[in-house]
């Protein structure tokens, strides 16, 4: 027959290794949450970076064609420009010289 001090040693023992499983098992259910949430940002980073990757090509082939005629837009204007001073600059120096 157990004496009444070792089954009061044994239910303690039980208990206190009952609350170490249940902490043990509560540690795990953290750490599997820390990690659950870590694979998600991970999952949810993957996809913002392709995204952005996406966005940009699509930026990048819409840009393109009206860079070119901006550019074009932009050399006729200056062609324009130095046509009208060469004329205006030709004018001066003929009128400049007529004055001689």
């Amino acid at each position: 027959m157990p004496s009444p001090c070792n089954a009061a040693d044994e239910a303690t023992n039980g208990n206190a290794t009952s609350a170490s499983n249940a902490s043990k098992t509560g540690q795990k259910d953290e750490k599997d949450e820390k990690a659950s949430e870590s694979e998600t940002f991970s999952r949810f980073r993957e996809v913002i970076s392709t995204k952005a990757h996406e966005l940009s090509a699509e930026i990048s082939t819409k840009a393109t064609p009206l860079l070119a005629k901006a550019q074009a837009k932009a050399h006729e204007i200056s062609d324009e420009i130095s046509t009208k001073a060469t004329h205006f600059t030709a004018k001066a120096q003929a009128k400049a010289k007529g004055r001689k």
